[in-house]
């Protein structure tokens, strides 16, 4: 597992968000998110967030944290607008093998009774993270999300925030 040191320190670089630290970068709840959130600002840091996680994004009214103590906004589109408004986030869709991808990841969570947006959302970051050779963000949160051996080989590239 990439730490979160190590993005940091790489010029330009580029990771995929799922919908639990795009939340925390936008919201910067918890002090990582809130380094990598200001990372994405100063243009350090380029984000790649699926479709789907912006719109399961969009969907939460908590950061997911459970010892979290700020409060949260009942509405927080205004807030993820201005960040996925940044010049280095980029909103992806997939297509052709990355979606077969995604397909098998989902039907092997939901087989494992892992089923929800939020596990569909985090198969297609999975894919996009592979696709595009780049680190995977996520929280201590989602890790329920990753749990099955289809993701094993993003162990190397997982940040977790």
């Amino acid at each position: 597992m990439s730490t979160l040191r190590e993005i940091l320190e790489v010029e330009d670089a580029v990771a995929v968000a799922d919908s639990y630290s795009l939340y925390g970068m936008a919201a910067g709840h918890n002090p990582s998110a809130a380094a990598l959130g200001e990372a994405v600002v100063s243009g350090r840091l380029r984000l790649a967030v699926p479709a789907i996680v912006l719109a399961v994004t969009y969907g939460m009214r908590t950061c997911g944290d459970e010892d979290c103590t700020r409060a949260h906004e009942p509405d927080p589109s205004a807030r993820l607008d201005a960040f996925c408004a940044l010049d280095g986030v980029e909103t992806v869709s997939l297509a052709g093998a990355s979606a077969m991808t995604v397909g098998s990841l989902y039907g092997a969570c939901v087989g494992a009774n892992y089923h929800g947006a939020e596990i569909l959302a985090a198969c297609h970051a999975a894919a996009i993270a592979k696709e595009r050779k780049c680190r995977l963000l996520t929280t201590a949160r989602a890790s329920y999300c990753y749990i099955l051996a289809d993701f094993q080989d993003l162990s190397g590239r997982k940040v977790v925030l």
